[in-house]
């Protein structure tokens, strides 16, 4: 990805926090690290010129300038401490907020429009969608204000301690091969500094540029390692019961083979930047020394003016190769904030796209000449009419594999990969998938229990045979993974016999029961629900049909 499209991204991801509710404490927090910053810049300042004192003293064995310096030194530790403080006060709560609103920004775009389900009908879906949301958010928001703090800091700092530096100086006089007189370059020191600092900028470039790549396939591979460990607490039982723990540690290995492989050409890469960076850093301390040497030993200069040029020279060349000394967290950010681009824009994509044609919606199903395709454009359905009005029941029966689900899904207006015309009913509908959803929480709240009296439903869970659960109606348990698939279909049913919705959708929603079970639930549905309601099941069993006005059949 392009720097300018790359930095434009990040503009239109980050930048609406600024305007949006939050803003009062986010230009509060903002205002606040900058003014600390150019505090803490001051009393840098201030500590150059105490060096110069202090040193001055020691030379001139002034023991009453010294015990002087060495009070005024205390103070100025607490004049630099202060800004410290509250200036890391103000980021990470800045932070944190920022933090929060983007997260809250994602998930409300990830939810939209079932964009989290759309966005996997891709050839090449979005790999690890909850690492981006958790992981690189928080990068983006702390490594983005700590970058940005740092790098408005060491403006600063260049800014000020250059005109110190040039004032201190002086001019250099040298006598160049290709002129006659002699040539006069004043602030000689900072030119020294500034040419310093970009060779070592470029040096550690050059030497850290393959770290960029290596940071993006690092953040794949691991969040491919996650989802390998969360499938085998999903698959648990599955695994379980066939003995494959031999096969998921294979796969692991696998994984985590090729995370080490990377990890270690990072940690090599990191191991030559590392070096360049001590390397050039340590050299970096002797330079002024060096250079004021001659005038200090020739009694030009005093202890205290070396050790101010000295301190000079640090502050600006700091200043100037802080790209240089924080490139391998410039890159790590780098990668962090390019997976969230890549994210923030594939959901972009699919709104855009994908949505485009999900069908009307009216007061009955209708399909007309409605051919369904796979994503990658391979025909499931050809051209199939269906029209079903309120107080119909429906039966649609085909083959495995024939596309009842993805009928299925198009109703549901979750497939947008197919041509003709469909009508949709809108109000009062409800879909039933094989394995229906649970949410996480207390079993009363899975059941829709408002307005209905308790004893009611007590009587539906009997009559679905779940009278076990009536005493763990207040528990908390992640029901997906404490009933059985049949349990969780029966309980889905009883939602229907108090919702009484007008139009009912089943997809193989009683596949896991028995079949006087079924035929139980339906024949008792069938005289609960009101006449204009409207009963659509899809599956493959013909034990049912007799409950149906008519079969439809998918070839």
């Amino acid at each position: 990805m392009k720097m300018r499209v790359f930095f434009k991204e990040i503009w239109r991801i980050g930048t609406p926090y600024w305007k949006s509710k939050d803003w009062p404490y986010a230009w509060t927090f903002l205002t606040g690290i900058v003014c600390f910053n150019l505090i803490s810049v001051h009393a840098a300042v201030l500590f150059n010129e105490w060096n110069g004192v202090f040193f001055d003293a020691i030379q001139a064995k002034d023991l009453e300038c010294f015990i002087q310096q060495l009070w005024i030194f205390s103070w100025l530790l607490i004049y630099l401490l202060i800004p410290y403080i509250l200036g890391y006060m103000c980021n990470t709560l800045l932070t944190l907020r920022w933090r929060q609103w983007l997260t809250n920004k994602f998930m409300v775009k990830w939810l939209k429009k079932q964009n989290y389900y759309m966005i996997t009908l891709y050839n090449k879906p979005i790999d690890n969608p909850d690492q981006r949301i958790s992981s690189d958010i928080s990068s983006l928001s702390s490594q983005t204000l700590s970058l940005g703090n740092t790098f408005f800091s060491s403006t600063l700092q260049f800014l000020t301690f250059s005109v110190i530096l040039w004032n201190l100086s002086g001019n250099f006089t040298t006598t160049l091969f290709f002129l006659d007189k002699p040539t006069h370059i004043p602030g000689y020191m900072m030119w020294i500094a500034i040419i310093y600092a970009g060779a070592a900028t470029l040096v550690v470039m050059k030497v850290g540029k393959p770290l960029i790549t290596l940071n993006l396939i690092h953040e794949n591979l691991e969040g491919n390692f996650r989802h390998s460990l969360v499938r085998l607490r999903e698959k648990r039982e599955e695994i379980a019961i066939g003995r494959h723990e031999v096969k998921e540690f294979e796969v692991f290995k696998r994984i985590f083979e090729n995370v080490i492989y990377n990890y270690r050409n990072i940690i090599t890469r990191n191991l030559y930047i590392n070096t360049c960076q001590n390397l050039l850093m340590n050299s970096a301390s002797i330079i002024p020394l060096l250079i004021a040497a001659p005038q200090y030993f020739t009694d030009a200069i005093t202890l205290g003016v070396m050790t101010q040029v000295s301190s000079a020279f640090g502050a600006v060349e700091r200043s100037l190769t802080v790209f240089m000394n924080n490139y391998s967290l410039i890159i790590s950010w780098r990668a962090s904030v390019q997976r969230l681009i890549n994210f923030n824009l594939q959901m972009d994509y699919v709104l855009k796209s994908l949505h485009h044609s999900r069908g009307k919606v009216g007061k009955h199903l209708i399909l007309k000449k409605v051919s369904i395709r796979s994503p990658r454009e391979e025909l499931l359905i050809k051209d199939i009419n269906l029209a079903i009005k309120s107080g119909e029941w429906i039966i649609i029966k085909g083959k495995s594999g024939v596309g009842k689900s993805t009928l299925f899904r198009l109703i549901a207006r979750n497939w947008p990969f197919y041509t003709g015309d469909i009508e949709v009913p809108k109000d009062n509908v409800a879909f039933i998938p094989q394995k229906p959803y649970l949410p996480l929480g207390k079993l009363k709240t899975i059941i829709q229990t408002s307005g209905v009296s308790i004893r009611y439903i007590h009587t539906l869970l009997r009559r679905m045979g779940l009278d076990h659960l009536i005493k763990r109606l207040n528990s908390e348990e992640d029901w997906c993974q404490v009933l059985s698939l049949g349990e969780q279909q029966r309980l889905a049913f009883i939602n229907l016999f108090i919702k009484k919705p007008k139009w009912i959708f089943l997809d193989e929603s009683l596949a896991s029961v028995s079949l006087s079970t079924g035929r139980d639930i339906l024949s008792t549905l069938k005289e609960e629900l009101p006449k204009e309601s409207s009963l659509i099941m899809i599956t493959h069993s013909n034990e049912l049909d007799d409950l149906f006005y008519k079969q439809v059949k998918l070839q």
